[in-house]
């Protein structure tokens, strides 16, 4: 894949810290003839523009660039740092009123990352509070939020306690707090060891508030792990933070720990991929030995390829409803175009939708409720498509690229 200036820029620029060579190598790229529009609009999609925006500072190079391009960046940065502040302060009452209940909790992602492997808070944008209890205690977990001010969806309290592992409360001003009891989704091909997470936790203090976090080996993993189960979409925001977990820690992370803990996980596949990305494009020091003992056996040199693509190939785009492209835009026979309308519109999935056991006479009643569903969010999308609308086709041929790569880690995991 070639990559092009504005790109390799963006890599650049993708690290809270900077060495000197770093900072002339960014001094190199960033010229007047750049698309500056596209520079901010691919850091913005990437969830990345404070951090561009610090980077270029650091660099001594933002005022070589456009003042509308420069205004842009700076505001991402400077928002970005108020509106985590307010976060983080809404984060220090919770973790104070579970800890007043003596319910233990780990800060996980955006929360713990920015705190303490970034350089300073602006830099890791972060839309929630993620928060990680264990299962006996999420009864009281549960009332010590609704008792300041949350609120629980029921039905989806209970569709999420059986097809996920977070619970979602909400508040009015307050951003929302997503409490897992796990990591894993229980479709995900891993077997992530959640006991041992909480064993090997460390405590760290996050909003100047005690709590845990993972150890270093567990938060490279779960960070692999949570890139692979989001099917690469996002952009190259989830290897900035493994790589500047790796540049943070430094020699406290235990590589041998890393690779055993990956495989009683059955995550080889994803870690080597996820690793590897993040020394190439990010310079993370990853040592070339840990990588090599978590390649796949027989592995297809073309995945590279594919998750470089998915991952620095990301921008917004229109929802693509997979089945819908299969069904409208590939040329599929009558046979296979209906499987794909009996899998869309199946009794579990009519269920789940409504939330209702098919048994009950009136769940039949949803079907017209999901036929509209399905046309309101994606009957443009389609329409576009038979028109031969190039973004809606590019949209569709990502899709598809994610998931033949998400189909590859699944089987790789597997046979791991």
């Amino acid at each position: 894949m070639e990559l092009s200036r504005e790109r390799r820029l963006l890599l650049a620029c993708a690290r809270a810290r900077l060495t000197a060579e770093e900072c002339q190598r960014i001094a190199e790229l960033a010229g007047a003839d750049l698309d500056w529009d596209q520079f901010v609009s691919t850091s913005y999609a990437h969830g990345i523009a404070p951090l561009i925006y610090h980077s270029l500072q650091q660099s001594a190079v933002i005022d070589r660039v456009p003042s509308g391009a420069a205004k842009a960046l700076r505001n991402s940065y400077y928002l970005n740092a108020a509106r985590n502040n307010l976060l983080y302060t809404e984060l220090a009452r919770i973790l104070t009123a579970l800890s007043g209940q003596s319910i233990e909790v780990i800060v996980l992602k955006g929360a713990a990352l920015a705190e303490t492997v970034y350089a300073h808070r602006a830099l890791r944008p972060m839309s929630d509070i993620d928060l990680l209890v264990k299962s006996e205690r999420l009864a009281d977990t549960e009332t010590t939020l609704l008792n300041m001010g949350y609120a629980l969806d029921s039905n989806l309290k209970a569709h999420h306690q059986d097809h996920h592992y977070h619970w979602v409360f909400m508040k009015k001003a307050a951003p929302s707090v997503e409490i897992h009891w796990h990591v894993q989704h229980p479709t995900d091909p891993f077997m992530v060891d959640i006991e041992g997470c909480w064993r090997r936790a460390e405590s760290v203090s996050i909003a100047g508030v005690e709590a845990l976090v993972f150890s270093p080996a567990d938060l490279l993993l779960h960070l692999c792990q949570h890139l692979g189960q989001h099917k690469f979409t996002g952009g190259i925001r989830p290897l900035c933070d493994i790589s500047e977990a790796t540049k943070y820690y430094g020699d406290r992370v235990d590589w041998l720990e890393v690779v055993r803990i990956s495989s009683a996980w059955g995550m080889d596949a994803c870690a080597y991929l996820m690793f590897r990305l993040a020394g190439e494009l990010l310079d993370a020091p990853i040592p070339d030995d840990c990588v090599r003992k978590l390649r796949p056996v027989n592995f297809n040199p073309e995945v590279i390829g594919w998750a470089r693509e998915a991952l620095l190939g990301y921008e917004p785009c229109p929802a693509v409803f997979p089945d819908l492209v299969k069904l409208f835009w590939k040329g599929l026979s009558a046979k296979e175009r209906w499987a794909i309308l009996q899998k869309t519109l199946s009794r579990d999935t009519v269920a789940r939708y409504a939330n209702e056991p098919m048994a009950a006479k009136r769940g039949y009643l949803y079907y017209p409720l999901r036929m509209k569903h399905l046309l309101t969010q994606y009957g443009p999308t389609v329409g576009q498509l038979w028109a031969g609308n190039r973004r809606i086709r590019a949209a569709a041929e990502t899709e598809a690229k994610q998931q033949r790569l998400t189909k590859w880690l699944s089987e790789a995991s597997l046979n791991t």
